[in-house]
């Protein structure tokens, strides 16, 4: 009788056990749901997403598994207490174990089915992708990895120092602008790109910035100027899916002739189209985007008429120093002598000099300068700089933009002079570094 009773223990405990392994293999499925692409640094918008677990068949009491955050942190306080039959067990900051101390199946039948839906308290959220990894499981539930949110926040990071003075007269340099992408999207060409705009208060730029590209950015950019408001930078390939950054520098401005603010204004908006593999595996798009506005810096006092010397002006080594005297005919570059063709003059309190001694001064040399009859305009070129001076005009055309000047070039003692201090802004002298001694009527250009 005792073998008969033990034996039909034997055969129940395996029948039941082959029950559980049956109802095991009807497996575990989970999804994410409330789960969003809109959050905000630190403070979620919409629904706090859960982690849906649809169970049938089986013990619940063997259910246990790690929560791995990727790009946050678990607020485990809340998490702890959602419900008082799961228990939470914190491995790290962004790890915790989940694991269900009470028994939700009363019997082992096949058709049993339970939902369980369990929200998911974070903080401390990083820019990107954010990712939710279902790990360590047990054997009839599947190890996953969602998008648990897309960070939208801080993608874009624009860095400039809005300390950088400015000159209430010819050409000023900006700081170098920084434009950092934090995010690991892969970016599409003709939806994506960077603009720099300077508002309508009288400054335009000049010239062509340098933009550099590293990370996903690199090789890849070009620029393009939208007449002397804005210069819009575009990619030209997809990039890879990784951060990157975009630096812009030697971008310069003037004030022009409808001058109506001290220190100018611009803004940088930086636009992305991205492409990321959702959740089901399918290849989705978003977009994200910032835009931020400076001041360039505060206008510097300096007399940029030539009318004052700046005689406390220091040199570096690989700087050259030149002098001219109105009315003189020769010029000094570093000391030695040079005799000119014509002097130096004054006219309406603007100083002129032959438009071919300045530029051999400056360092153009005579191959580098061409003239036009019919349309009597000299071109000059040095370096990346390509400059074009019209008789009688109030530009020049400096990179193909018009820059206004403060004299029209013009003919005296039978040769075309040019104003200095405008030809010298053009080719990237800076106004403080051209003076004027009213006493000894000596022009000094440091370049």
């Amino acid at each position: 009788m005792k073998k008969a009773v033990f034996a039909t223990i034997i055969l129940l405990t395996v029948l039941l056990q082959m029950n559980i392994v049956f109802a095991a293999r009807l497996g575990c499925s989970t999804e994410l749901e409330g789960a969003y692409y809109n959050m905000t640094l630190g403070k979620p918008e919409g629904e706090v997403p859960r982690l849906v677990l649809n169970l049938s068949g089986q013990s619940t009491g063997l259910l246990a598994f790690h929560m791995v955050l990727d790009g946050a942190e678990w607020d485990v306080g809340k998490m702890a207490s959602i419900d008082n039959d799961i228990q939470i067990i914190e491995a790290s900051k962004n790890d915790i174990q989940v694991k269900f101390t009470r028994e939700y199946f009363k019997d082992y039948s096949k058709d049993n089915k339970v939902e369980i839906s369990l929200p998911l308290y974070t903080r401390n959220f990083s820019d990107g992708l954010i990712y939710l990894n279902i790990k360590d499981t047990p054997n009839y539930m599947e190890e996953t990895s969602f998008i648990f949110a897309s960070n939208q926040a801080g993608y874009f990071a624009i860095d400039y120092d809005e300390n950088t003075p400015i000159y209430k007269s010819g050409i000023s340099q900006l700081s170098d602008i920084v434009v950092r992408d934090k995010s690991s999207f892969a970016l599409s060409p003709g939806k994506t790109e960077i603009k720099i705009s300077i508002t309508d208060n009288g400054f335009d730029f000049v010239g062509t910035p340098v933009v550099e590209g590293e990370g996903k950015y690199k090789g890849i950019l070009t620029t393009e100027a939208v007449g002397n408001k804005s210069f819009v930078i575009h990619i030209t390939e997809k990039t890879k899916a990784e951060a990157g950054s975009i630096k812009i520098s030697g971008l310069k401005i003037i004030k022009n002739n409808n001058a109506k603010g001290a220190v100018p204004e611009f803004y940088v908006s930086a636009y992305g189209d991205a492409q990321y593999t959702s959740n089901e595996g399918v290849q989705q798009s978003r977009n994200y985007s910032e835009r931020q506005y400076f001041e360039a810096g505060v206008a510097s006092n300096e007399i940029s008429s030539l009318t004052e010397a700046n005689d406390d002006a220091t040199v570096s080594s690989d700087e050259n120093v030149l002098t001219f005297t109105v009315g003189g005919s020769s010029y000094t570059l570093n000391g030695e002598t040079v005799r000119t063709e014509a002097p130096c003059i004054i006219i309406n309190d603007r100083t002129l000099l032959p438009l071919r001694t300045l530029a051999n001064a400056i360092g153009i040399s005579d191959d580098d300068i061409t003239y036009d009859s019919t349309t009597k305009t000299a071109v000059l070129k040095k370096g990346e700089t390509e400059t074009a001076i019209q008789q009688g005009s109030d530009t020049l055309i400096v990179n193909g933009m018009k820059i206004p000047v403060s004299a029209p070039a013009d003919v005296y003692n039978s040769m075309m002079y040019i104003p200095v201090r405008d030809v010298c802004n053009a080719f990237g002298i800076l106004p403080v570094n051209i003076t004027y001694d009213g006493n000894s009527r000596m022009v000094r250009i440091i370049f």
